[in-house]
């Protein structure tokens, strides 16, 4: 029976479902609306991510989970699984700004069309997996789950001015490099040296922003180091430049300065400063904050991976 089914498609009755879609309907300009509704019009079964519960919604689902979105997205369903507690492997459709993780599996940077769909899925019914380390942050009054890095200082400052013009000017981010563009201005408009004196953490001269890093793609593709694995449950730890620096180092002329790599890393601050998890940015207060390994997911590669290779 199964050679009389397309992927994708409605399944026979009696038939498992291979893929569920799960789509935030706002990603990309709003693409992910409108894959949604090409979704719904071909039959799939399609999860919105903005109804909540997600972990209680996914209970029923079988086969391969496709998260559509951007890396928050993804981190948000990784999530779900881990709590769900199934451990269902999970793919991208990238529809964000930085799609960090769909860069290091290998997924295509844009999203399938209507023709190409069923190719899609069959590649991703059948694709290699690996595991993927879960990393979990705890602060004064604080505690979430992350899967690509947290960061801290001039970018994650940058990230919440990105966001802030998004909540308020949602036409003026319609996806892909226009989001890219708006976001390396809001990093022009930093000030720089926000963690001066801050953190008790001994920094390089010139240091702007500190990045745990679980995956070696960073800020829509660059690479923080060659050495950095997703699957050895450890984190490693990087210090940016700040100001122009910032800008020069994404831009390919200066590199990240890594200052270690550990299981479980602890940094103290002295007051509160701008962070961000899986580019979901937030004012982190004073105090101490931990990070902690927390478990691995199961995740597939794209045929950019299979192709190419990609870190682990």
């Amino acid at each position: 029976m199964w050679g009389a089914w397309l992927p994708g498609r409605k399944a026979y009755p009696g038939t498992p479902v291979r893929a569920t879609f799960i789509i935030n309907p706002t990603s990309g300009g709003r693409q992910g609306a409108a894959l949604g509704a090409m979704l719904a019009a071909r039959g799939d079964p399609v999860l919105d991510l903005r109804g909540g519960r997600l972990a209680e919604r996914i209970a029923g689902c079988d086969g391969v989970l496709v998260a559509c979105g951007g890396d928050g997205t993804v981190a948000a369903v990784l999530e779900a699984v881990h709590q769900n507690g199934r451990d269902l492997p999970v793919a991208v459709i990238p529809l964000g700004t930085g799609n960090d993780l769909a860069r290091h599996l290998g997924w295509p940077a844009s999203p399938p069309s209507a023709e190409r769909l069923d190719a899609w899925l069959a590649h991703a019914i059948a694709a290699p997996q690996r595991r993927l380390d879960r990393w979990v942050l705890s602060g004064p009054g604080c505690s979430r789950a992350w899967y690509n890095y947290w960061s801290i200082g001039d970018d994650a400052a940058a990230a919440h001015r990105f966001h802030h013009i998004r909540r308020v000017q949602p036409w003026l981010m319609r996806g892909g490099g226009l989001n890219k563009a708006m976001y390396g201005l809001c990093g022009l408009a930093e000030p720089g040296a926000r963690l001066r004196g801050c953190v008790d953490h001994r920094l390089p001269s010139g240091s702007g922003a500190l990045v745990v890093a679980g995956i070696p793609s960073y800020a829509g593709g660059f690479r923080l180091g060659p050495l950095i694995r997703s699957d050895d449950r450890l984190a490693d730890l990087f210090a940016l430049p700040m100001g122009l620096g910032l800008g020069l180092m994404l831009a390919g002329r200066r590199r990240a300065r890594p200052l270690g790599q550990a299981a479980v890393w602890e940094l103290r601050f002295r007051r509160a400063v701008p962070m961000q998890v899986d580019g979901e940015p937030f004012i982190g207060a004073a105090g101490l904050w931990r990070v902690e390994h927390g478990g691995q997911l199961r995740v597939l590669c794209g045929p950019a991976a299979l192709t190419a290779g990609t870190s682990r």
